[in-house]
């Protein structure tokens, strides 16, 4: 819940504030500073006072530094005509001078802004930690937006995007690595499937080829001559010399013939004695 001095007007403003300390953590701090800045450590800071003054003037030291390398000469401190970004910034005089340098924004043509106008008038007569709450937390909504306008800023905000594409293309481009490997990998599982399959085929191949050498005995009509052509397929399987297997195999097959036309006549000559 919100204090009653901060009005739902004024934490937008407090928002802001605190998304970009988050997001630009080294434009609008310090690097020696490791206070962990959120909207709920601002508005506190900022209901404090003096007490605390120290969260609230390292983040306006860190931004008028941030200005002041933009502005260079432009910001000087009146009657001395010292460039701003010359002063040595402490928690002592960070209110003077804040109050110069919204000073020369309210002399710029561009910018009206009457609750600025009524703090500046107030950091005439007081502190920074005296302003209230809502005008504390004005001046910080303010400068963030003139730091938004600032090269620095601008170079910021190009880095995070080339880092951003450099990221985005190298995720790219492992994920293209990682496809490809997938893919590799599926190709090589799938050959090796293929492998084993063709290799199935060509065993039973090769234990079939015997059959087929021993179909002539099938067509042998008595165990005589089964006898007899399994010695001739010993024979022939035997000679690893193809002419002299087919010389063989041509004899046993002569011979198969001469057999079965003798047996044949033997038939004939016992059916005429009968």
């Amino acid at each position: 819940d919100l204090p009653e001095v901060i009005s739902p007007a004024v934490f937008p403003k407090l928002a802001l504030v605190a998304d970009a300390i988050h997001f630009f953590r080294h434009i609008f701090t310090q690097p020696e500073d490791d206070l962990q800045y959120n909207s709920d450590l601002i508005l506190q800071a900022s209901l404090e006072g003096p007490r605390g003054h120290k969260v609230l003037s390292n983040l306006l030291i860190s931004m008028l530094q941030t200005l002041g390398q933009e502005l260079r000469d432009k910001v000087k401190i009146p009657q001395l005509e010292v460039p701003l970004s010359t002063v040595d910034l402490s928690e002592f005089n960070v209110g003077s001078s804040v109050l110069v340098y919204i000073t020369y924004l309210l002399e710029q043509d561009d910018h009206e802004d009457s609750e600025l106008d009524d703090i500046a008038h107030a950091l005439q007569r007081a502190e920074f930690y005296d302003l209230s709450p809502p005008q504390k937390i004005h001046v910080l909504f303010v400068m963030c937006n003139e730091i938004f306008k600032t090269g620095t800023f601008n170079a910021a905000i190009q880095d995070n995007i080339d880092r951003t594409t450099q990221l985005r293309k190298k995720i790219q481009t492992e994920a293209t690595l990682r496809n490809k490997q997938i893919q590799a990998d599926k190709l090589k599982i799938m050959q090796d499937n293929l492998k084993k399959s063709l290799g199935g085929v060509v065993q039973k191949g090769e234990t079939s080829e015997p059959k087929e050498e021993s179909e002539p005995k099938e067509e042998s009509e008595d165990s005589e001559d089964d006898e007899e052509g399994d010695d001739g397929d010993e024979g022939i399987g035997s000679d690893d010399d193809d002419e002299e297997q087919t010389a063989l195999a041509s004899a046993v097959r002569r011979r198969r013939e001469e057999l079965k036309k003798k047996k044949k006549e033997e038939k004939l000559e016992r059916a005429k004695q009968e």
